[in-house]
């Protein structure tokens, strides 16, 4: 058999449930490649089988790995014999979004689908996942678009007290409703906000109408 090729697809983020279908498949694959499973979970595989030994083929067993993985078993080979291993790992790609406040998010922009398996192997995994694959020049071109409805704190300066007059700076929720390049635009937020005057100290409600607020990305 062929040495391991390796690659590294990147796929659109997927749900739990569509991603345990994916690695199902990937595993029902290995499987009827003779491949047994050492590793079976959401985010990584690992399968093992025994290569065809001149004069034959041995035939191994199966020994429970008992609680560490219910279900899962190791192959049992005789000292010397060569085995064939292969590798999925998914891995999230993340963005960093920092807004004008300094408050930061991190959100999963895509995942990373990595293979390494035998050439032919390599083929058939792939073709599971293209149905999900990505460009990745294309996620970063909408990246923004990962944080509408996002909420961050929009700080306005000289907001007068409507009991007192004092003047204060103030923060006030703003949910994202678009992105345009780094600008974030929202409806607008509310805040009940307490006087910062120690002979007042009242609460006074601020509404701020179509609010922009500054979010810089960093891959």
């Amino acid at each position: 058999m062929k040495k391991n090729a390796s690659t590294v697809i990147p796929i659109r983020v997927l749900t739990d449930s569509q991603l345990d279908n994916v690695m199902g498949r990937v595993g029902t694959l290995l499987v009827a490649d003779g491949f047994l499973p050492l590793t079976h979970t959401r985010r990584l595989l690992t399968y093992r089988k025994e290569l065809k030994r001149k004069g034959g083929v041995y035939v191994g067993a199966l020994v429970p790995l008992g609680p560490v993985a219910p279900g899962v078993g190791l192959p049992v080979s005789k000292p010397g014999s060569k085995m064939a291993t292969t590798v999925v790992n998914v891995t999230d790609l993340p963005i960093d979004f920092r807004a004008e406040d300094g408050s930061s998010e991190q959100v999963v922009a895509a995942l990373a689908f990595g293979i390494s398996a035998p050439p032919d192997l390599l083929r058939s995994i792939s073709e599971v996942v293209s149905p999900y694959a990505v460009e990745l020049d294309e996620v970063k071109a909408n990246i923004g678009q990962l944080l509408v409805g996002r909420t961050f704190q929009k700080t306005i300066p000289d907001i007068a007290c409507d009991h007192c007059g004092y003047v204060q700076e103030v923060t006030v929720p703003i949910r994202i409703a678009r992105i345009e390049g780094n600008l974030g635009h929202g409806p607008g937020g509310t805040a009940t906000v307490l006087c910062s005057n120690p002979e007042c100290l009242k609460t006074f409600e601020v509404t701020w109408d179509n609010v922009v607020i500054q979010v810089d990305i960093t891959e």
